[in-house]
């Protein structure tokens, strides 16, 4: 049996339009930048799918040449992900923690079991 791989894709942010790539950098948990970020409600900190809004499929996800290099730590400090949807203004969202901001994080609920 001959296996063959047609496509590579990731999707950076869960259930927004994936990327396509020729090539990807495979870590300890996947591919680089795969599904490394989710929406979540800003209630509730639960996160929501295309299962539950399936306009989420138009959400596109566009990053830097360099952010796809394998290289956490190699990031310029303007590095960003740009996020947009139709109808929306786009966002940009910094891939390289601020210096002068300490990172915030919040508890979220993937699946409840």
């Amino acid at each position: 049996m001959t296996l063959r791989i047609s496509g590579l894709y990731i999707y950076p942010i869960k259930g927004a339009r994936g990327l396509p790539l020729t090539s990807a950098t495979l870590t300890e948990s996947g591919l680089f930048y795969d599904r490394q970020f989710m929406l979540v409600k800003a209630g509730t900190g639960r996160f929501i799918s295309q299962r539950e809004y399936p306009k989420m499929s138009l959400i596109e996800v566009a990053l830097p040449p360099e952010a796809l290099a394998g290289d956490w730590g190699s990031l310029p400090p303007e590095a960003a992900m740009q996020v947009s949807a139709p109808g929306m203004p786009p966002l940009h969202v910094q891939l390289s923690p601020a210096v002068h901001s300490p990172m915030q994080y919040r508890t979220v609920t993937v699946w409840e079991w």
